[in-house]
């Protein structure tokens, strides 16, 4: 089912998505961070979180080699007939941006990681500590009481990957197999909304009242950012990131089938929605793709999140 068949209202909740970091949130966490030199505290880092609007994603370390990102343009799947040819190109050509954007969760993660680590023995530099400030507003994850053991637990809930079943299923639900005028036009391939005015494209069908329109993304990878971001910090799918948790703490592979549990806020249709990607997931046998989803920087990493996984 496309998004063009009766788009679902409760995941669309997304201007964040779609809007820059404004200027004054960006003046407060240099401000902040100029005050302090050279170093900070554990305690000392202490902006208040603002949460209306998405900010640039942070830097990461420039040491860290990554993979060029995906830049393909969408395919017309339209053009192939075969509807199992278009279903095996479809996911061949999203897979690669999906594996990227999780690594890249990864290695945010893995970052925060050694940075709580390294604070048990000293103080964040100023680079660091900005870092922090723009990732935490990223994640609507607030600092009032700085980079205490309740910021770091917050913010590694919301920051680790989601299983490529789950993106795929979703994508090719919302999207029509990439088909859908919102994918072809704007790169929209998960159905998000936004609410600036000329934000997005206007649907030729949107209830009286309504405001919203369909996100257009510059390309199908920042929909699959956008769409994993929405999923790690929006409070509507809080049940998903404790079932991830669990699973890390059991040290057991992510399931997009049970993750899919947490997705009843996604779409209005509820129970159905969640019945629907979980019958994609195993009629098309996606969890293989969750299998063969592992470099060795997941691999190594992902052990390492089993034994830290908060708790509660």
């Amino acid at each position: 089912m496309g998004i063009t068949s009766g788009p679902c209202l409760l995941h669309h909740h997304l201007s964040h998505h779609r809007s820059n970091m404004r200027l004054p949130h960006l003046l407060k966490a240099l401000s902040l961070a100029g005050l302090l030199f050279a170093s900070i505290s554990l305690t000392d880092f202490s902006p208040k979180a603002q949460a209306s609007t998405r900010p640039a994603l942070p830097t990461l370390p420039t040491h860290q080699e990554h993979r060029p990102v995906p830049q393909a343009p969408l395919p017309e799947f339209a053009l192939i007939e075969d509807i199992d040819e278009r279903k095996q190109a479809f996911f061949q050509y999203l897979l690669p941006l999906v594996h990227h954007a999780n690594e890249r969760l990864l290695r945010t993660r893995h970052h925060l990681e050694a940075l709580r680590g390294q604070l048990r023995v000293r103080n964040l530099h100023i680079g660091e500590a900005l870092w922090l400030a723009l990732l935490a507003e990223q994640y609507r994850v607030p600092v009032e009481q700085g980079y205490d053991a309740e910021f770091f637990k917050r913010i590694l809930r919301r920051i680790d990957v989601i299983p490529p079943s789950l993106v795929l299923a979703q994508a090719a639900n919302e999207s029509g197999w990439g088909t859908s005028r919102f994918a072809r036009e704007g790169n929209n391939l998960f159905g998000e909304y936004c609410f600036t005015p000329g934000c997005g494209i206007l649907p030729l069908e949107r209830p009286d009242g309504r405001h919203f329109e369909v996100a257009r993304f510059a390309s199908p990878y920042a929909s699959v950012q956008s769409y994993l971001t929405n999923l790690n910090r929006n409070e509507s799918y809080l049940g998903l990131r404790k079932f991830r948790e669990q699973f890390r703490r059991e040290n057991r592979p992510l399931s997009g089938t049970k993750l899919a549990e947490g997705l009843g806020r996604y779409s209005e249709r509820g129970a159905a929605y969640i019945q629907d990607i979980q019958s994609m997931i195993q009629h098309n046998e996606l969890t293989r793709y969750d299998q063969l989803s592992e470099t060795p920087l997941q691999r190594a990493t992902l052990s390492g999140l089993s034994q830290q996984a908060p708790r509660h």
